[in-house]
């Protein structure tokens, strides 16, 4: 919120044209967070730009994802980066913050950029680059797609497989141990 602030106090155009979609719901340790940032929204005079959208069904998620431009994931915490994923899936570029999973799946100046957690500034200037470059969020868009297929499930499950396989392999041969070796070992 910090950082779409700063980008309409740093663009006028920009704030005429932004608006900010909030999806999802609470998690059971963060019961007040929507009022906290419907707090802070209020604080930032940003009120016109934002709305929250609450849970989105899973069957909505692509027609959510296809009304946006760009995808803003601005956790402090971040186990995988699912929204992130889910976005460039989709063929938006994203901004996203330098934590957990994130800094595995996005892929910064190529799927999208990737900021300090605690960085509004940067996250503010990233989001004004890709604003003002249509050319360059479709080519991160489009580049965010191949990768989101590195994701799928049969290319997971290929390389859940493979590993396995590798494991048992070295497994099985870490176990034995070749006669010449067994008998040196044993004079």
């Amino acid at each position: 919120l910090d950082a779409l602030a700063l980008a309409c106090r740093e663009s006028a155009e920009f704030r005429q044209a932004a608006h900010l979609s909030i999806a999802g719901g609470p998690s059971a340790d963060e019961r007040d967070e929507r009022r906290r940032l419907e707090a802070q929204v209020r604080a930032l005079g940003i009120e016109h730009l934002v709305r929250f959208e609450g849970p989105i069904p899973p069957d909505q998620l692509p027609e959510f994802y296809a009304s946006a431009g760009i995808c803003v994931v601005p956790s402090l915490h971040e186990s995988f980066g699912l929204v992130a994923l889910e976005a460039m899936a989709s063929g938006l570029p994203v901004v996203a913050t330098r934590t957990g999973g994130m800094q595995m799946t996005v892929q910064h100046g190529a799927s999208g950029f990737l900021v300090d957690p605690i960085d509004p500034a940067d996250m503010a200037q990233r989001l004004l680059t890709l604003w003002r470059s249509p050319l360059m969020r479709e080519h991160m868009g489009m580049r965010g797609a191949r990768a989101a297929r590195d994701y799928s499930w049969p290319v997971v499950a290929e390389q859940v497989a493979c590993l396995y396989e590798s494991l048992i392999r070295g497994h099985a041969s870490s176990r034995s141990v070749p006669v010449e070796e067994a008998e040196l070992a044993g004079t």
